[in-house]
């Protein structure tokens, strides 16, 4: 036979629900933080590359800019 629920175990069961959604949207937030940090740190890491790869080019700064345009034509500017 099947037990029935009292209200005071249904009552812990939902307590103990809305415990574990906070513990999973605090995680949410510092994941989300987290994605954030590691994009910027990306574009940093790409913008650093490309400033060597143009210093190191015996190209011109406007084919230079080109280049750069011709690899990303989805990209608008401020699209960052």
């Amino acid at each position: 036979m099947v037990k029935k629920l009292t209200w005071q175990e249904a009552k812990k069961k939902m307590e103990k629900g809305q415990e574990d959604l906070t513990k999973l949207l605090n995680q949410k937030e510092v994941l989300e933080t987290k994605i954030k940090q590691q994009e910027q740190s990306n574009r940093k890491a790409r913008a650093d590359y490309l400033t060597l790869l143009a210093s190191q080019s015996a190209k011109s700064d406007k084919e230079i800019e080109q280049w750069l345009l011709q690899g990303h034509p989805h990209r608008k500017e401020g699209d960052d």
